[in-house]
């Protein structure tokens, strides 16, 4: 769970806020950390609290962490700041990977919707 009051979201729009139960771990498809600002799947970690979903012990393995037992993600994917506010980038069930390379849909969107020619932009 992560908290930001309007006033630290104004002086860092986008963000979610900092964790405030737990610890929020940044890792990549290997499961190993991230340092500040890499892009990456979000884990919450809480020691005291067993992450599952209702009647899907598969779905529940899969969204534990492969070394830390009580790591636990959602499929989010994003990054903190050296402040440890965290920022949401997309969805990993989002995410495409053609040739071994990862395409995310919203970025895709983002450059046509900036694109001269579309209408969006103007």
């Amino acid at each position: 769970m992560t908290l930001i009051d309007s006033h630290r979201w104004l002086a860092k729009p986008g963000s979610v806020g900092t964790a405030v139960l737990g610890t929020v771990r940044i890792c990549d498809e290997t499961g190993r950390e991230l340092p500040a600002g890499q892009v990456g799947t979000v884990y919450f970690e809480r020691s005291d609290m067993e992450f599952e979903y209702l009647g899907d012990p598969e779905k529940t393995a899969a969204a534990r962490h492969p070394r830390w037992p009580h790591c636990a993600t959602v499929g989010d994917l994003g990054y903190v700041d050296t402040a440890g506010d965290l920022f949401l980038t997309d969805r990993k069930a989002f995410m495409i990977i053609p040739g071994g390379v990862d395409v995310y849909p919203q970025e895709a969107e983002n450059a046509l919707a900036l694109h001269p020619a579309s209408s969006t932009s103007r």
